[in-house]
């Protein structure tokens, strides 16, 4: 962003510039997600939108970061609260939540965390599936005081990268709640990850602390 909204009445702009971004491609597509467009429909003028935001891109980018940001506080609360034993019981608990938000949440589903837009949108010269990861993987280290190495963040990217490819494709077989066989499947596949990573040591001991 160009400038972080201080005010109450600025942010609510921006909001109301991010909703109206994502409403826009769930209900004519991305390219129709133009900034004129995304104005029009937020009620800003167009010199508003690009006091925050330099371009189509940045708006995707503060969109795709927000959805991340309420991703991970859920998961943080179903962490906190659920009682885990494990690192992988919580991260595999995070598939569900996602398939959650996906169904409840079709503007969600469609922009997620960039890919919307590109592959490379929440930081610059990175995947957007690497940035989920590694975020994902500061919170189990927080979480449950596990080492944030090399083997957790590969454990966390391979089941971020296989279960979103599935979760897409059970979505497009199913657009309201997703091809139940399909998302069965990519739960086993992304536990059937986190389970080997346990086995190999990934992250240590990985308890949560009482």
């Amino acid at each position: 962003m160009r400038r972080e909204p201080r005010q109450r009445r600025s942010r609510e702009k921006v909001d109301r510039i991010l909703d109206a971004a994502v409403a826009l491609v769930v209900h004519e597509g991305y390219a129709a997600a133009t900034t004129t467009r995304i104005a029009e429909r937020a009620g800003v003028g167009l010199a508003t939108l690009y006091g925050f935001f330099a371009d189509r891109r940045a708006v995707f980018r503060a969109a795709s970061a927000r959805n991340l940001d309420v991703f991970l506080t859920r998961l943080e609360r179903l962490m906190e609260g659920a009682g885990f034993a494990h690192w992988w019981e919580a991260a595999a608990a995070g598939f569900d939540e996602y398939v959650r938000m996906s169904r409840a949440d079709v503007g969600f589903r469609m922009v997620l965390f960039g890919d919307v837009a590109d592959d490379r949108l929440l930081a610059e010269g990175r995947r957007n599936d690497e940035v989920v990861a590694d975020r994902l993987a500061e919170l189990v280290g927080e979480q449950f005081g596990v080492a944030v190495d090399e083997r957790l963040r590969t454990a966390l990217l391979m089941a971020v990268a296989a279960g979103d490819a599935l979760v897409k494709l059970a979505f497009e077989r199913d657009p309201d709640q997703g091809d139940p066989a399909v998302l069965a499947e990519a739960r086993r596949v992304v536990q059937g990850i986190f389970e080997r990573g346990a086995r190999t040591g990934a992250a240590g001991p990985a308890a949560h602390p009482a």
